[in-house]
């Protein structure tokens, strides 16, 4: 590994600390808790490492944050959360006794698992597992931006069914526009209260829209330093608006 991430670090030092005392009962190390969820054998530690930094390292490059929730590793871009792991696969050993714990053994192939929405497992077989890290990758950012469609259009729905109860209340504010000599005061307050329902909805369907254009841009476009600060310069402007 050349510069590994500082949690690579941290994680090495956890696995080569448990070497000479493996779980007993798997054959395998594995990390600590708020620590990336790795559990392999001994022999896999180097070869797990550098799937992993490969991992981490795009994953920052494509804008998301690593998190962690006691022994849950988190990949995190804007609200869109998903869990993922790293481990060796075992089989069950043969009980020496009927009633005898169950074993296992490190069969030296490695798996990797991205939970929640379109949840999926890629493991070694016809691939390494480090040839189908480009397939991880592209996997993890179309279940992100299909989740984050499904919120944006059920947002939208809650906006035109917020929208279509207020209709009443517009009917009854241009009726009580014949009215506005005797009730002025009332008239003029429920007008102000439907304008400013509109604007919101007109500031709502912008800010929609300026995150898809930047989750798009951010998607496709090449992330130089340069851009990078534009796209964190632009994000900073739409917080603020």
């Amino acid at each position: 590994m050349i510069h590994p991430d500082k949690l690579i670090l941290t994680a090495e030092h956890t696995l080569r600390s448990r070497i000479t005392k493996p779980n007993p009962e798997f054959g395998t190390v594995h990390t600590e808790l708020e620590q990336l969820n790795i559990r392999v054998s001994p022999g896999n530690i180097n070869r797990a490492l550098r799937i992993m930094d490969t991992l981490v390292k795009c994953w920052r490059r494509r804008g998301y944050r690593i998190e962690f929730d006691g022994r849950d590793t988190l990949v995190c871009r804007r609200k869109v959360e998903q869990r993922v792991r790293l481990w060796e696969i075992t089989t069950k050993r043969p009980k020496e006794t009927l009633h005898g714990h169950q074993l296992y053994d490190p069969t030296g192939k490695l798996a990797f698992k991205m939970e929640y929405y379109l949840g999926r497992e890629w493991r070694d077989g016809k691939q390494f597992l480090e040839d189908q890290i480009l397939d991880i990758l592209n996997h993890m950012e179309v279940a992100g931006r299909q989740l984050e469609k499904g919120w944006a259009e059920q947002a939208e729905k809650e906006a035109e069914r917020e929208l279509a109860k207020q209709r009443p209340v517009v009917k009854q504010v241009l009726a009580e526009d014949e009215e506005t000599a005797v009730r002025p005061e009332k008239v003029r307050k429920k007008k102000k209260k439907f304008k400013k329902l509109l604007k919101e909805a007109k500031c709502w369907k912008e800010l929609k829209v300026l995150d898809e254009y930047l989750a798009e841009l951010f998607y496709k476009a090449e992330h130089t330093p340069e851009f990078l600060e534009w796209m964190a310069w632009a994000k900073e402007q739409r917080n603020n608006f």
